[in-house]
C-alpha cells in the first residue's frame, strides 16, 4: 500500500519537475569533457569495465567518472553508489544525501545506460545539473540532449558510438 503511495507521489513529482525543465544545450560542454555520471539498473553492468572503458574512450581519469546505480533491493556494501525506493520520501523526494550529491554534480556528460524507462532513474535525470545528457532511444525523449538508437546490447559499442557522434557535434 504504502509503496504505492510512493509511486504516485514520485510520478506527480517527476511530471512536476519536466514542467519546469529546460533541456537545453549548455555551450560550457563545448569545452570539452572532463567528468561523466553513469547511471543504470541493469545488474549485469560492469562498473568496472565501463569507467575503465570511458576514461580511455574520453581521455579523462577514472576517478572523474561517478556510478549512479538503481537497485530493486538493497546490495550491501559495493563500490559504487546505489539506491532503492527506500531512499524515497512519501513525497517522492530523494532523501540520500550521496544521491542528491549526485544530482547536483555539474557533470559535462550524463550518461543513463537503462534501456528501460524507470522512473526512479529518470527522476534523477530530470533533477540532474548535468551539462550534457545522454541515454537510448528507448527512453522518455524530453530528458536528453542526445539518444542514440543501437539494436546492440553492448556498452561497448554504445560508447564508442557515443564518442564518435561527440566529436561529430565537436564536443570532444
Amino acid at each position: 500500500m504504502f509503496q504505492g503511495l510512493k509511486n504516485k507521489a514520485l510520478a506527480k513529482r517527476y511530471n512536476k519537475t519536466l514542467i519546469s525543465h529546460e533541456n537545453k544545450f549548455n555551450p560550457e560542454i563545448s569545452r570539452g569533457v572532463e567528468t561523466i555520471g553513469i547511471l543504470t539498473d541493469d545488474l549485469e553492468f560492469d562498473v568496472t569495465k565501463n569507467v575503465k572503458e570511458l576514461a580511455s574512450l574520453f581521455n579523462i581519469k577514472e576517478k572523474n567518472i561517478s556510478v549512479l546505480f538503481f537497485a530493486k533491493n538493497e546490495l550491501g556494501e559495493k563500490d559504487f553508489l546505489y539506491f532503492t525506493a527506500k531512499n524515497l520520501d512519501w513525497k517522492g523526494k530523494l532523501k540520500s544525501e550521496a544521491v542528491n550529491q549526485f544530482i547536483y554534480y555539474p557533470f559535462d556528460v550524463l550518461i543513463n545506460y537503462s534501456k528501460m524507462n524507470n522512473p526512479y532513474l529518470n527522476m534523477v535525470v530530470v533533477s540532474a545539473k548535468a551539462k550534457f545528457k545522454v541515454g537510448y532511444e528507448s527512453l522518455d525523449n524530453r530528458l536528453y540532449h542526445f539518444m542514440l538508437s543501437l539494436q546492440i546490447n553492448s556498452e561497448t559499442t554504445f560508447n564508442k558510438e557515443l564518442v564518435r557522434y561527440l566529436k561529430i557535434l565537436k564536443i570532444l
